[in-house]
């Protein structure tokens, strides 16, 4: 099928994986706010984020889960056939898991976190009389948090079309391997290079020297953070997606046909 996007298709796509994974998500919800329940029971003073830290840990752990299993039909031989041959195009395909693993789930994860709260509260009010303030779903430190979410997504939804086994467990393992290797390698250059000057180099270097240093180059080191904002936090996600979906494209093409 050609690289189209039909917005019908998209939509029964996206309908099809909530009937799919509806009884799922339902019983980690379950799992969650037992456990949120247990967790504000026996705490034992009240605490003002503690909605909010909950919100956090379950946004960047069960997304990255989430994200990493987005494509796990793509390598299931029992099942890639039929999720190949759907009548709809790899963009389709790709945008609808893209959907789910950000917009849905987002959507979804605040809803959840405020019912929870409402409900969890009331029971605690009941039992011991006291209570913490409920989930703000409109909070900004909330909606902070989302960039970040996004940059944890999209490498862990990459892994999810790039990996055939094991893709969270191989997805992680990059993503903690890969910064060790840059700075074992950044730090043997720099051995080669300054030698037995590096020692001496980094001892000279005082934090008021470093300050002066920034404040005379002011101009060139704020545009250096504004593009390694865009570059983190825009360009690295929509590299992440788009390989992905040539990823899926590549498998339709040479598996679905």
């Amino acid at each position: 099928m050609n690289e189209t996007l039909n917005w019908k298709r998209f939509w029964l796509l996206v309908r099809g994986d909530a009937i799919a994974d509806y009884r799922f998500v339902a019983i980690v919800s379950a799992a969650i706010a037992g456990l949120m329940l247990l967790s504000a029971l026996s705490a034992q003073s009240d605490e003002f984020d503690f909605y909010e830290s909950w919100f956090t840990a379950v946004l960047f752990v069960w997304g990255a889960v989430n994200a990493s299993f987005s494509f796990r039909e793509l390598h299931d031989k029992a099942r890639n056939e039929a999720y190949l041959l759907l009548p709809a195009s790899a963009l389709e395909k790709t945008l609808a898991r893209l959907f789910r693993s950000t917009i849905a789930f987002v959507a979804y994860l605040i809803v959840f976190t405020t019912v929870a709260s409402l409900v969890i509260e009331g029971i605690k009010w009941a039992v011991l009389g006291r209570t913490n303030p409920v989930f703000a779903p409109f909070a900004p430190a909330i909606w902070e948090r989302l960039d970040f979410f996004i940059v944890v997504q999209s490498l862990f939804f990459l892994g999810a079309a790039w990996f055939r086994r094991l893709h969270f467990v191989k997805t992680l393992a990059v993503l903690t391997l890969a910064p060790i290797a840059l700075a074992i390698v950044g730090g043997t250059v720099l051995r080669l290079v300054l030698g037995e000057n590096l020692g001496i180099a980094f001892s000279s270097v005082t934090e008021r020297a470093l300050y002066n240093f920034y404040l005379a180059h002011r101009l060139a080191f704020d545009s250096a953070f504004v593009a390694l904002e865009i570059i983190g936090f825009v360009a690295l996600p929509l590299f992440c997606w788009y390989v992905a979906w040539l990823r899926v494209k590549e498998a339709q093409v040479s598996d679905g046909v």
